[in-house]
């Protein structure tokens, strides 16, 4: 399979444990705000990413898309997902592989990636996916999946416990990750290729037969050209090597040559038959909806929501935010029927777009919904609620009646006694006086 991405691998210092060292190192799934690492090493080994906008200030570290928090598994294939970057800035990268934190660099100096510009409209949700099965003794889960099409960047993804894979085509950009990538979903023809580490599957598929793709056998190649899920050519029962770079750690890299494979005739007495287990697939009725938000246009107070939803178990979604910065990932709905996704961006105030796509019995569903982002006074149009509210109350007091406590008792009113003691009191008082001056 020709020209199915930038491959890689170079390390900075020799290591005497040749087993950690990554091969076929692939830069996939570039956009705006992300992009995917992925390799090979021939033992199972802890590996992640370091990265940072200077090569001498990769601090950053990011880790296996299997792991979680800061726990580092031990993989054959390693995939790396770096998230929540900046558009149209230069990001440098390192390897680090094995347990002695080994650091592999491309010809003793880091990798680099540029991400694409934001690109303002998203197409149409459309996926590619499809399940692979192994030989007796080997392992399909964790397997690398490529996906390359005609003039396009290189998209990957990992296979899933079920043994099954997705990717989103309408997000995959162009070569040069100026656009998305342009095809025809009746005529256009993917790459496809699969590896766990010890053997590797490759495909033609045609997109009209990419939903469900066949059923592959890992180790098998295939050509699924034909129409209606019919592969065109029967699938070869051997296993062949992936055009990738050899890797000899002690000395330099170099290619393997390409050679064009031969078209392969079906005979006129063969007939291709379908894949019992895509066709079961494909009649598989499924359903989703959105909860959260639960109303079209509903205004949401934060820049990063999370979104909720319905669904039938294990279906596989593909999620897009349309707005100024777009915003896509592909989920599978949870056992108890249940899905939640945030985007690892902020979005900015103003109309946004959710849309979410699946499969339900070979044909393509798409639910929606408008919503809008205001996080500030005055945003979202007038739709939040007024500071003051109409008929506001007075402050002017109303009169009323009131009447006194009565439980210390209630004063009498016309006695007489207590006024005429006191003026007695006061002639005394004067007569003492007059007394005292005199005498």
């Amino acid at each position: 399979m020709g020209g199915i991405g930038w491959i890689f691998s170079r390390q900075q210092k020799i290591t005497e444990n040749t087993e950690i060292v990554p091969t076929r190192v692939r830069i996939t799934n570039q956009a705006e705000n992300k992009f995917s690492v992925s390799w090979i090493t021939t033992k199972e080994t802890v590996g992640w990413v370091e990265y940072g906008t200077t090569s001498n200030e990769m601090k950053q570290i990011a880790m296996d898309d299997r792991d979680s928090g800061t726990v580092k598994n031990e993989y054959l294939t390693h995939h790396v997902t770096i998230a929540q970057l900046q558009p149209e800035t230069e990001y440098f990268f390192r390897i680090i592989s094995g347990k002695e934190k080994t650091i592999f660099e491309n010809e003793g100096l880091p990798y680099t990636v540029t991400t694409g510009p934001i690109i303002a409209t998203t197409p149409k949700a459309e996926t590619f996916y499809g399940t692979v099965t192994a030989p007796a003794g080997e392992v399909v889960v964790g397997s690398l999946v490529y996906v390359t099409l005609p003039e396009a960047e290189m998209a990957s993804t990992l296979v899933k416990d079920d043994g099954s894979y997705t990717i989103t085509l309408s997000t995959i950009r162009a070569s040069g990750g100026e656009t998305y990538a342009e095809y025809d979903y009746s005529a256009s023809v993917a790459s496809l290729l699969i590896d766990n580490g010890k053997l590797q599957s490759e495909a033609s598929v045609s997109l009209v037969n990419a939903m469900p793709v066949p059923l592959i056998t890992l180790g098998e190649n295939a050509d699924f050209r034909g129409q209606g899920n019919e592969p065109s050519l029967a699938q070869e029962n051997t296993a062949t090597e992936a055009a990738v770079l050899v890797v000899d750690p002690y000395e330099d890299y170099e290619y393997e040559e390409y050679e064009e494979e031969e078209e392969l005739e079906l005979p006129p007495t063969l007939t291709p038959t379908p894949s019992p287990s895509s066709r079961a697939v494909t009649q598989t009725t499924a359903t989703a909806a959105i909860v959260n938000p639960a109303v079209e246009g509903e205004v949401i107070f934060t820049n990063q929501p999370e979104f909720r939803g319905t669904g039938t178990k294990g279906l596989t979604l593909s999620i897009a935010v349309n707005s100024a910065r777009s915003y896509s990932d592909t989920i599978v709905v949870e056992n108890d029927g249940t899905w939640a996704w945030s985007p690892p961006g902020e979005l900015a105030e103003g109309n946004h777009k959710i849309t979410v796509s699946y499969i339900s019995a070979g044909v393509s569903k798409t639910v929606q919904r408008n919503f809008v982002i205001a996080t500030s006074a005055g945003a979202g149009g007038g739709l939040q609620p007024a500071f003051v509210a109409s008929g506001a109350a007075s402050i002017k007091p109303s009169p009323r009646e009131v009447m006194p406590a009565t439980a210390s008792g209630v004063p009498t009113t016309g006695v007489i006694t207590p006024t005429l003691l006191t003026v007695s009191l006061g002639f005394v008082m004067m007569a003492l006086g007059v007394l005292l001056v005199v005498f």
